[in-house]
């Protein structure tokens, strides 16, 4: 089973997804589609908020 950890930096729902080998990808929402895409420029962002972004959310 993936795990799953939600977010929301600034506006934008995020969720990062673990995968069994240990590999994690981010994913956030595009407001144009209405769903989730990969994005993985939000790792660095979510990791490192510097400017207090980053909000920590539950599923």
């Amino acid at each position: 089973m993936n795990k799953k950890e939600f977010y929301k930096y600034g506006t934008r729902p995020i969720y990062s997804e673990e995968n069994p080998k240990g590999i994690i990808r981010y994913y956030a929402f595009q407001w144009e589609t209405g769903e989730f895409k990969e994005d993985m420029t939000y790792m660095r962002k979510v990791r490192f908020d510097f400017s207090g972004d980053r909000e920590d959310l539950t599923e």
